[in-house]
């Protein structure tokens, strides 16, 4: 074997030999190398490393967003709506609801509660709505409405809009789809 020279790298390499985890044989034919002190380092400084990594790993949070729909069809689903309509009756709004399988609710009206409001929001209460009138009263058989111009002989009065449609028609006035 080669020896090392005295010196800076002499007392380096000797400092260097204390670090070897892996001396060779036994204590009296054990030689610590630098080779040695060197895998004793690079292995402690990759295991030091890992270790933080694994730390920060376990210590840290992750998060995992999902979102899973219930696919029993046997049960139904609870739905729960508040929408406001402004400018659109009461009578005119109607739930339809259907499912993954193809299943059809048409005109949903249980459970629902319909609530006439004010344009500021404000609950419009059963006498305000006698005022204004109720628009679920039967209407006057023998009333006479208008035709919006289209009156004639034969039309002279539309009390349904396919009664408005036909007088059109035979005014020869073209109706939009």
């Amino acid at each position: 074997m080669a020896s090392v020279s005295s010196g800076t790298s002499g007392s380096l390499f000797g400092s260097l030999r204390k670090f070897d985890a892996y001396p060779k044989t036994m204590e009296d034919f054990r030689i610590k190398t630098c080779g040695g002190a060197t895998i004793t380092i690079v292995s402690a400084v990759i295991m030091g490393i890992l270790f933080v990594a694994e730390l920060q790993f376990f210590l840290g949070v992750s998060i995992k967003e999902k979102l899973l729909m219930d696919t029993t069809r046997s049960e139904l689903l609870d739905i729960y709506l508040n929408v406001t309509f402004w400018h659109l009756p009461c009578d005119y709004i109607s739930v339809d609801a259907m499912d993954v399988s193809g299943g059809q609710q048409v005109d949903v009206d249980h459970d629902i509660k319909k609530i006439r409001q004010t344009t500021d929001g404000k609950e419009i209460d059963v006498e305000q709505l006698k005022e204004l009138g109720n628009s679920t009263e039967a209407l006057d058989p023998n009333r006479c409405e208008s035709c919006y111009g289209a009156e004639s002989e034969q039309h002279k009065c539309c009390n349904t809009c396919d009664d408005v449609r036909n007088a059109y028609r035979y005014k020869g006035w073209g109706l939009e789809s």
